[in-house]
């Protein structure tokens, strides 16, 4: 009795030390996760290396994104809009920024290398003096607390004039500016807008389905080969083509990088589907997955005249959808996150796919890291909609291909 105790205690041990250890690596591996997602939607100004403030914070910093009016804005800035209080900001705003304003209405548009420079000048407006004091606007627009913090200045720290200035800031510019907020959704605009990244998603999305497809096609006709149809040399050829698993796909690189320039392919979509739509892997698990499968229905079609083709097409594809899918996954997320291959055959930005557009984030002034953080979110969804979807004939599949008999 003792006995059995002690043995069901340390059972009980064992598996309780073993989801402990299972629920800490899985908390370590999800923190980078949900750093990247939070991430994702903070200030573009924010310290997002600063693991002690790991939530959005209120960023009181005005972004280009945060402009939805431009010839509103320069109209206000200017002085030519009967807005109540828009004087005060035409007085407020610098000389340099004013002069191009001014061009900005005179031609009624404003240039993209004009819209940083206005938004400097409304930054400085901010980060520097006190709106509330000059306009006497404090009683206005502010709440009884903010009022009250405002009346005595010189106990205000930085942070709180920054913040009663954009109070102002926002509520005289109306609806031309976004107001002073925490998340900021708008990361993910931004990226599509400013670097090409909806092209590259289209790309990655074309080329992956293709790759996908192609390989997944070509796969399973070697397979089907090496597992069913008797030819001479079968065996010795199949290990010929396992063999080229042990080659590292770096040091083919080359080599088919020199052959595709010879035909003319490179800096194509050609370039990026071809090379990869052939699998040694691929054809080894499915030559696995189908040789699980029972011979008899196989004699039985080819009894009522069925070819080796018609077998392939009626018989071994319908029963291996689960090994199918399960390839199928696999080489989606791995065509899916390829980077080192596009960066080499890819050399205009109209064919990048995702992972290459991304790197364009990494500059020399620094890294962008909350428009990056948004452009790896976008990566990382279709990935995850896939292998939810196919998870069942994932783990079928890996557990049939596994097991022979």
């Amino acid at each position: 009795m003792n006995s059995a105790f002690t043995k069901t205690t340390r059972r009980r041990i064992a598996f309780t030390l073993s989801y402990l250890f299972l629920i800490t690596v899985g908390v370590t591996m999800i923190f980078p996760f949900l750093w990247m997602v939070l991430t994702s939607v903070k200030a573009p100004d924010a310290d997002v290396m600063n693991l002690k403030r790991l939530l959005p914070e209120v960023s009181y910093s005005v972004t280009t994104a945060d402009i939805r009016d431009w010839p509103m804005l320069c109209r206000i800035l200017n002085g030519s809009s009967d807005l109540p209080h828009a004087g005060m900001l035409s007085e407020a705003l610098r000389p340099g920024a004013r002069r191009y304003v001014r061009k900005a209405v005179e031609r009624g548009e404003i240039y993209a290398e004009e819209k940083p420079i206005v938004v400097a000048a409304l930054n400085t407006m901010v980060n520097s003096g006190e709106l509330w004091m000059d306009a006497g606007l404090s009683t206005q627009f502010f709440d009884a607390d903010d009022r009250a913090l405002a009346e005595k200045p010189e106990m205000l720290t930085t942070s709180d004039r920054r913040r009663l200035n954009r109070i102002i800031l926002d509520a005289v510019l109306g609806n031309v500016i976004t107001k002073a907020r925490r998340i900021h959704i708008s990361n993910y605009r931004t990226a599509f807008t400013e670097s090409n990244l909806l092209r590259a998603f289209l790309n990655s999305l074309l080329v992956t389905c293709a790759v996908t497809f192609g390989l997944v096609l070509t796969s399973s006709l070697a397979a089907y080969a090496f597992a069913r149809l008797e030819f001479a040399g079968r065996d010795k050829i199949f290990l010929g083509y396992l063999a080229t698993l042990m080659v590292p796909a770096t040091v083919t690189m080359i080599p088919v990088f020199i052959l595709l320039e010879k035909l003319g392919m490179v800096d194509s979509y050609s370039a990026l589907i071809l090379p990869a739509m052939f699998s040694a892997y691929g054809t080894f698990m499915l030559r696995q997955f189908f040789m699980t499968l029972p011979r008899s229905l196989e004699e039985s079609a080819v009894l009522d005249g069925c070819s080796a083709l018609g077998v392939y097409w009626h018989i071994i594809l319908p029963l291996s959808k689960p090994g199918l899918t399960a390839l199928a996954i696999l080489t989606f997320m791995e065509s899916w996150r390829s980077f080192m291959w596009p960066l080499i055959v890819a050399h205009s930005e109209d064919i990048y796919t995702l992972p290459v557009a991304l790197a364009a984030f990494q500059e020399i002034d620094g890294v962008h890291w909350t428009l990056l953080m948004a452009g790896s979110m976008l990566m990382i969804i279709p990935m995850l909609v896939v292998f939810v979807f196919g998870q069942r004939f994932f783990v079928e599949g890996i557990t049939l291909g596994a097991v022979k008999g």
